[in-house]
C-alpha cells in the first residue's frame, strides 16, 4: 500500500478532515477517498508516462503520489501547528516532523 501511496494519501484525508473538526465517519470516509485519489493518480502518472515499462512507472507514479501527499501533510501540519503553538514548540515539532 505505500509503494502506490495509499498510506500517505489516506493520512493526508484524514488529518484534513480532523483539522476541519469533521466527526469520526467522516474521518473515515475521507481517509479512504484520499487513498484512493493517491492510487488513481500513480495510475494516471503510469499511464501517461508509461509506454514500455508499466510496472516499473506504477511503482515511480507511486513514489510521486506518496511525496506529493506526504508534503500536503507536512504543509497541514505546519498549518496548523504554526496556529496553535508558539515559535519554538512550532520549530521543535517541524525538526521532528522532517526526520522520518
Amino acid at each position: 500500500p505505500s509503494v502506490l501511496g495509499v498510506l500517505s494519501g489516506a493520512s493526508f484525508g484524514a488529518s484534513l478532515a480532523m483539522v476541519a473538526k469533521l466527526s469520526f465517519v467522516f474521518v473515515q470516509i475521507s481517509a479512504f477517498v484520499f487513498g484512493f485519489l493517491a492510487v488513481f493518480l500513480a495510475l494516471m502518472i503510469s499511464k501517461i508516462y508509461g509506454k514500455n515499462s508499466t510496472v516499473l512507472m506504477l511503482s515511480l507514479g507511486g513514489i510521486i503520489s506518496s511525496s506529493l501527499f506526504g508534503a500536503g501533510l507536512s504543509f497541514l501540519k505546519y498549518i496548523v501547528f504554526s496556529s496553535v503553538f508558539n515559535h519554538q514548540e512550532m520549530s521543535l515539532s517541524l525538526w521532528f516532523s522532517s526526520s522520518k
